[in-house]
This record gives C-alpha cells, sequence and structure tokens, in this order.
C-alpha cells in the first residue's frame, strides 16, 4: 500500500482513539443507527417483539438477528400475529425484496399505528424506513 492513500489511519485530536479515512458507514447505515437510536428512546417492553428483516438493524440494535424470542421477519403472517406493544420497522428494499412486504399493506392493517419514519437519498436512490406499532 502507498502511504497517503484513501484508507491512512488519523488520529483524532485529543481524542486518543484511531479513524479510519474512507471506510465511512453507507447512509443507509447510518440511518439503521438513527433508527436504532430510536428505538433505545422508545424501547420495545421485553414480552414485545419487534418485526424488520434489514439484517444491519440487528446489528445496530445489538440483537442477534435469528432470536425468535426477541425479532421476527417482517412478513404479513407475522404481522397477523402481533400483539398491543410489538412494533415494526419496515425497509423500503429488505421488506420488499425479501418478505414482499409493502408499506401500504402495513398502514392498510387495523391497530397499526405509524410512529416515525425515515428517509434519504443515496446515489439517486431514496432509502426510507418506518417504525410502526401494534395498539
Amino acid at each position: 500500500f502507498e502511504s497517503g492513500g484513501p484508507l491512512q489511519k488519523r488520529s483524532s485530536a485529543g481524542r486518543g482513539r484511531r479513524e479510519w479515512q474512507g471506510l465511512r458507514a453507507t447512509r443507509e447505515q447510518t440511518m439503521a443507527k438513527a433508527v436504532a437510536s430510536y428505538m433505545a428512546q422508545n424501547p420495545v417492553p421485553s414480552q414485545n417483539k419487534m418485526l424488520y428483516t434489514h439484517p444491519y438493524l440487528s446489528e445496530s440494535m445489538n440483537i442477534d438477528h435469528f432470536n425468535g424470542l426477541r425479532r421476527r421477519d417482517l412478513t404479513m403472517r407475522n404481522v397477523s400475529l402481533l400483539q398491543p406493544g410489538d412494533k415494526v420497522i419496515w425497509d423500503n428494499w429488505f421488506a420488499v425484496v425479501e418478505t414482499k412486504t409493502t408499506l401500504r399493506s402495513l398502514l392498510e392493517t387495523p391497530g397499526l399505528v405509524r410512529e416515525i419514519d425515515f428517509s434519504a437519498n443515496e446515489d439517486g436512490h431514496e432509502i426510507k424506513f418506518v417504525v410502526l406499532r401494534k395498539d
């Protein structure tokens, strides 16, 4: 490697830790972290579940993606089994492509209330997350 390339290490002034230039989170990952922050401020009670499909949400929320006691895939079958207090995190890629779950179908589901939307554009593509809860 040549020195001075896009992945050179540099120190953060006054913090004593190292950061990597060039290894930045994607806009989608940054938004998933924002969703995780929102969920930390508005937690799901331990007896309740979350439905989502986007794998980076598990990473951002420090949840085992395969722990069926806490998280399940966002499918309309699982939506039909929601209990009051359960939450749904829909995204416009994994939910649609992997489980064929549209935002419209969720919004038409009785008892699901839209809490907050997160959206941005990256390279001309919309990135969207929507948090809903079962009342």
